[in-house]
Formats: C-alpha cells, structure tokens, sequence
C-alpha cells in the first residue's frame, strides 16, 4: 500500500517570511515550486534555477531567492531594489525584465542595490528605459554586483543638463541636432505695390559620433541649441521691410561633438522684391538671409535657402534644408525636405499689385525610410501658419522635426499671419506681409525649433 506524501505548503507571500527547519521543504503554491530550507534564510532557496516572480506595476524588493523578475505590466516609473549582495548565493544570476513592452524613456524600471552594495562599484540607479529591455546581474556573496549582461539604453535631452553614463557602459552613439533658424517677419507695404513675405528659417544640422566610456569619463555638460528667437514685424502705418529672422544655436556634448544651427530667413522685402530663406546646417552652422538672396549652405552637407523660391531639400541621410523664400509677386515658397536633419520653415506669403494676399507656404517634411511626416501647413489670408511637428518612431527619437508653416498676407486695416515654431531643429515659419493703414499688422517671424540630443548606451 502507498501513501502520499504531503510537505508543508503556502503561497509565495507567506513563504517569503518563513524560516524552516535546516534540509527541510516547502511547496511554493503560487508558483509551483519546491523551496529548501537552511534554517536560517527567509524564504528558503528555490529548487529552480529559472523561477520567476511576475510582477504587476508596482516597486518590488527583491528576495534572495529570485532568480527571473518579470513585470507583466507597467503605467509608471518603477523600482527594484537588490537584495543584500551577502544573501544572494555568490556566482548566481538575477534577470530582470520588461515583459510588457511598456517601458519607455519616461515609464521605466530602475534597478538599484540595497544600503551600502554596489552595482558596477557605483551606488547609481540602472535604468531599463526600452520596450522588452532587461538588466542580468551577478552577486560576489558579499557587497558588489556585476552587471553581466543588458539591453542597450538610451538617454535623451531635450534641455540643457549633464549627461552621466549608466554604470558598465562601454560605448555610446552620440545625436546632437542644433537649433532651427527663425522665420523672418512679413513687410508693410503701399496699396498697389508687390512685395514679398518673411523667409523661412534654415534647418539645424544632425551630428553623429561614437565615443568610448573613457572619452565621455564620469560625466559630460550637455547644451541644448535654442531655435532663433521669433521677431515682429515694423509697425503698419508706414511702408517698411520685415525684420530679419535670428539664427538658431549649437548644441553640444562638452566640447566632444558639436551639432550646428540653421540661419535666419529674411524679412519681407518691399517694391517687388523676393526674401530668402535660411540656409541648413551641414558640419557647419547655416547662414541667415537678409535680402532676396538665400542664406548659405552650412559647410559639409548643409544646404542653401530659397531665392524667392522653395527651400533646397535634402539629397542624403541625415540631411536637413534650407527656409523657403517668397518671389516678387509675394508667392510663398516651401520649406525644402529633410532627411534626418531640421527641416526648412515655409515663407509667408507677400502682396500682388491688385492689391491682392497670397497663402503662406507649408514648412519643410521629414522623410525617411518607412516614416514621414508633413511640415506645419502654410496659413490662408490673415491666418497664421500651423507649427511643425517631430516623429515618433523608435529611430526619430534621435533625429528632427518638421519646418514651420508660414503666415498668410493681408489688406490693408487686417492683420497679417504670422510664422509658426519649427519642431525640433525645425526653421521657423516667415509671417505674412501687409498693405499699409492705420491699424494694419503684418505678421511675426516665427522661432525655429530647438535642439535635441540622444545618445545610446552600448554594455
């Protein structure tokens, strides 16, 4: 005759706190496990290597028994802390992973060790910031653990701060994207007379590079390139040019890697004169417009504003481009398209010698390999311009935003459009031009969009 055997049983919580006899086992009935007692650590040891503990969205104190962490969900920034070094059995593995694929770079899972231990001999918090990423560690039985092996990680600006390594990088790949050049602001002009409306501004220039843990050391000042500042228009009792747009500025990693700006659009220009736009940036900074001339091209790949004409587009990956100019008879031109790099803002659009208004024009598109995106749109008459926006896929996150529509024109006692904000290194939209009165307005210059900086984390 048989009998069967039936050992002390509970679920995993209630077990977490047990104790028992030294050689002894429990029945895990959560998990479905075996745990063998020492007689002396909480918990006992589990039987399996590979045995996983789900955990949903919430912080979580690791026990000395964990062996998989697994969080099967996750709506906001969680953290695990290590058990004691000492507790863990020296040589054996901790994974801990996003099992979601909820993780992103503002809801993500901190990992870090518990009083005085170490995780790569820092105190620093470990970071799982990407969908499905993991961290596995190794404790020495006494105070350190070792990062063996981890998802890549990503860090992003989008402000100015310090950039600190996490703790066992080995390489890094550095996105620096410098500030958009802003639009230039719409002229005021006699009844009858064409001109033309503000230049868009150029794009801001994408800079790559790879640097090892050594190069970056403990830490690196980070700058964020702001786009060029939004400027207004001369006032609407009396015929005058637009007011120039400003360029934007660099931004850097220390003094590693420079990530250069787009330049100003031109003002709207009087009697039948064409504005530029801003010149992209390359290597180096674009140059502004200040006349019916595009601005310049950044040297090594950037590229030339429009002459009374669209905004030169990109021809290679990561390429940004040049602010749309607007012609003498006050047709705006296109932002020209990007390819990685900021996208040229639209011109406003000028005044016909009817007197008649034109539409302001759309800003420059981002287009890349399975993803593109359409530039702010360009206003009707008296109706601002729309902004750009940026992308949103994984590999956008290092790269640019959109060019800015550009202001619509207006007669005479109306308001003009004004140009919108660029998206991330994204020129600034041109405002629209006016016909002269004593309560007329022609439209702002709108600011080109700021910098931005990624860097990837290689372990």
């Amino acid at each position: 005759m048989s009998w069967p055997i039936k050992w002390l049983r509970d679920t995993a919580t209630n077990l977490a706190s047990y104790t028992g006899p030294l050689g002894s086992f429990v029945v895990d009935t959560t998990n479905w496990i075996l745990r063998v007692q020492d007689g002396s650590t909480a918990g006992g040891w589990s039987t399996s290597l590979s045995s996983r503990t789900p955990i949903a969205d919430a912080a979580y104190q690791a026990l000395a028994t964990d062996r998989i962490i697994a969080y099967t969900s996750i709506t906001t920034t969680r953290k695990v802390t290590l058990p004691a070094a000492s507790a863990f059995p020296t040589g054996a593995l901790l994974w801990i992973v996003d099992e979601s694929g909820s993780v992103t770079q503002t809801i993500n899972i901190t990992v870090g060790p518990a009083g005085a231990d170490n995780v790569n001999g820092v105190t620093t918090l470990s970071t799982i910031v990407t969908p499905y990423g993991f961290i596995y560690l190794e404790s020495d039985g006494v105070s350190e653990w070792t990062i063996i092996e981890r998802s890549q990680n990503i860090q992003l600006f989008a402000g100015s701060g310090t950039y600190t390594p996490q703790p066992g990088m080995k390489l890094c790949d550095v996105y620096l994207l410098g500030g958009g050049g802003g639009g230039g602001s719409g002229a005021v002009e006699t009844s009858g007379v064409a001109c033309s409306g503000g230049g868009g501004g150029g794009g801001g220039g994408l800079s790559q590079g790879r640097f090892t843990a050594t190069e970056i050391g403990s830490s690196r000042a980070v700058t964020i390139g702001a786009g060029g500042v939004a400027v207004t228009p001369p006032a609407g009792t009396s015929a005058n040019a637009g007011t120039n747009g400003n360029n934007g500025t660099a931004t850097s990693l220390g003094t590693l890697l420079y990530g250069q700006y787009g330049g100003g659009g031109a003002g709207g220009q009087l009697a039948a004169t064409a504005s530029g736009g801003g010149g992209s940036a390359g290597r180096g900074h674009g140059n502004a417009s200040t006349s019916g001339t595009g601005g310049a091209a950044g040297v090594g790949g950037g590229l030339a504003g429009g002459s009374g004409a669209s905004g030169s587009s990109a021809t290679c990956t990561p390429g940004s481009s040049g602010g749309g100019g607007c012609s003498t008879s006050g047709v705006a031109g296109y932002g020209g398209t990007a390819s990685g790099g900021g996208a040229g803002g639209g011109s406003g659009g000028g005044l016909t010698t009817g007197p008649g208004t034109n539409v302001g024009a759309n800003g420059g598109t981002q287009s890349l390999t399975g993803s593109t995106v359409v530039g702010g749109g360009g206003g009707a008459a008296n109706t601002g311009g729309s902004p750009g926006s940026n992308l949103t896929t994984f590999m956008a996150d290092m790269l640019a935003g959109t060019g800015a529509g550009g202001g619509g024109s207006g007669l005479t006692q109306t308001t003009a459009g004004n140009g919108a904000t660029g998206g991330y290194g994204g020129g600034g939209g041109g405002g629209g031009s006016v016909v002269v009165g004593s309560s007329s307005a022609a439209g702002n210059g709108g600011a080109g969009g700021q910098g931005y900086m990624c860097i990837v984390e290689w372990f």
